[in-house]
């Protein structure tokens, strides 16, 4: 997927992977999904699968730009001040 965008689009100015822990995940899966059942196996395989490609991307984003490339903790965007201090410390 990387090197699709790469070609297409070129370098990127900003990536950004924002980790969030699987409860976060949980629930906005469930708050999108309302009327579907949930399967916490199911949704732990799906979670792993996406960490994966995640993970892969990543990589290859780090390797061929990596000065665009940021990784920060959702609870660390709870607040102006904590973005802040991630961003521009």
């Amino acid at each position: 997927q990387a090197h699709s965008f790469l070609e297409a689009f070129g370098s990127p100015k900003v990536v950004l992977d924002i980790e969030c822990d699987d409860e976060f995940l949980e629930e906005e899966w469930k708050g999108l999904h309302e009327d579907d059942a949930f399967d916490a196996e199911q949704f732990a395989e799906m979670l792993a699968g996406q960490r994966q490609a995640r993970e892969t991307t990543g990589k290859v984003f780090k390797q061929l730009c990596p000065g665009s490339c940021l990784s920060v903790e959702k609870k660390l965007l709870e607040t102006p001040e904590l973005l802040k201090d991630t961003v521009a410390p």
